[in-house]
């Protein structure tokens, strides 16, 4: 079973030049094999440049598979690396020793209770004052 993979081969007639081949049949570029039996310069150029070409393309079709694989490559490592940070941040969230916070976040509040309460005493004082002046 053949599996074929595509990228970027519009036109391309692999399957075509493949199957001449295996038939036995002649493949030409832009001459015609002769059928005198005779093979001259020309038909040997005409085959060179035809060889020449298709390398020239697979070469093309390579670079462009190439440049796949590396953003291929590319996102998978990045992947790789989200997951690894997001495991990190999991464990990080499990490892919260929830006393402590809580301890911790209680203190906190009634920090900010007694400064809320601290500064509204100071604003009563000054009215008290501004008052007792008039």
């Amino acid at each position: 079973k053949t599996k074929t993979i595509n990228s970027n081969v519009a036109g391309l007639k692999l399957s075509a030049l493949a199957k001449a081949v295996r038939s036995g049949g002649k493949m030409s570029a832009g001459a015609t094999a002769g059928t005198t039996g005779v093979f001259t310069r020309t038909m040997a150029q005409s085959g060179q440049k035809a060889i020449d070409t298709a390398i020239s393309i697979l070469n093309g079709y390579r670079g462009d598979i190439g440049s796949t694989q590396n953003q291929v490559e590319s996102a998978i490592r990045n992947l790789t690396t989200q997951a690894t940070n997001i495991k990190n941040a999991e464990s990080t969230i499990r490892d919260v020793d929830y006393a402590q916070e809580s301890a911790n976040y209680n203190k906190l509040n009634i920090i900010a209770q007694a400064g809320s309460y601290a500064i509204s005493q100071a604003n009563s004082t000054q009215q008290n004052v501004l008052r007792l002046l008039q």
